[in-house]
């Protein structure tokens, strides 16, 4: 926790987010409510998805997911 993620923008702008938490859950178990929402109710929030795990061949998929939860800083 604690890490920053520095986004660029279009017009080159940057914004900063502190990781406040980073989950891996089955693929199965993924709340995507709780994925879309800021994590503690933080007015400006970015949450991240990617996939991790082992693959499942019939789904095409890997069967886990890592979700990052940030707060914006700057």
């Amino acid at each position: 926790m604690g890490d920053e993620i520095i986004l660029e923008k279009g017009d080159r702008t940057e914004l900063t987010y502190r990781v406040l938490e980073v989950e891996t859950v089955n693929l199965k178990d993924v709340d995507m409510k709780k994925v879309l929402i800021p994590k503690n109710n933080v007015l400006r929030g970015m949450n991240l998805m990617t996939c991790a795990g082992d693959w499942i061949q019939d789904s095409q998929t890997l069967d886990e997911r890592v979700i990052v939860y940030t707060e914006q800083i700057d």
